[in-house]
């Protein structure tokens, strides 16, 4: 009798030794599958999420399209000009760095005369006889040269022109124009003037008047005036018309 009480009291002890956490944990033969720890900041993951792949799609996108566009622009200005009788040569050039010319009606277009001290691209004289405009082009940012030390700034350029053209010697006034005046008349960024007595080999004419117009990430437009005078009105208008007969197209891309 004792054995059997002494068993009951064996099995009814069982229940209390499990939940005391007494009996062995059986371990799963499954592995089990760790998770990352993702630290938190408050309510919010420190996870790092991956870039949208559409963006750089969209940017890749518009760069495509600009360059579309300038090619057509390039293209509809090369066109233009040949169509006016331009040379290929004067064409590409003109289109490449974004110009917009037109010969003046007091104007006619010639051929560059050939010389030793400047060499241009295109001429213009006036009916009158009285003016006549010398237009050099320069696609590009201004770089210098070895005279100069490289680096040289649209003033210094304009100067080292002056002083190849200028037979007299004489000290020319150089001035700098208002942003607002270059942006008004040329579409440019910046305008820089200076006269002087041209070289008679280079000109008969005794005045001369030189200006460096300059858009940045276009080129530069130097353009050199010769007159017989300044005491008459026509001569002044004509000077004024043939230096406005260039600029810089307009910039489809600005806002």
């Amino acid at each position: 009798m004792t054995d059997l009480k002494t068993i009951l009291l064996l099995i009814m002890g069982l229940p209390w030794v499990f939940a005391c956490g007494g009996a062995p944990t059986q371990q799963s033969s499954t592995p089990q599958k760790i998770e990352p720890e993702v630290e938190q900041t408050g309510t919010e993951s420190s996870a790092v999420v991956k870039d949208d792949p559409s963006s750089g799609s969209e940017e890749a996108t518009e760069i495509e399209e600009k360059k579309s566009l300038e090619i057509a622009v390039i293209e509809e200005l090369r066109t233009g000009y040949l169509d006016k009788g331009f040379s290929r040569e004067l064409s590409a050039l003109l289109a490449e760095t974004r110009i917009d010319f037109a010969v003046p009606d007091k104007f006619e277009k010639v051929e560059p005369v050939q010389n030793n001290y400047w060499a241009y691209n295109i001429g213009l004289v006036a009916k009158s006889g009285k003016v006549e405009v010398r237009i050099k082009v320069l696609p590009g940012e201004n770089v210098g040269s070895a005279e100069n030390g490289g680096n040289a700034s649209n003033a210094n350029e304009l100067m080292n022109v002056i002083i190849r053209l200028n037979g007299a010697n004489l000290v020319s006034d150089i001035q700098e124009h208002p942003g607002s005046e270059a942006s008004s008349r040329f579409n440019a960024s910046q305008y820089t003037t200076g006269t002087f007595q041209p070289v008679a080999d280079f000109s008969d004419k005794p005045i001369g008047s030189a200006g460096l117009i300059y858009k940045e990430g276009y080129g530069r437009i130097i353009v050199v005036t010769l007159m017989d005078s300044l005491d008459d009105e026509e001569t002044r208008t004509e000077w004024i018309t043939g230096a406005n007969a260039i600029r810089f197209m307009e910039d489809p891309f600005e806002e």
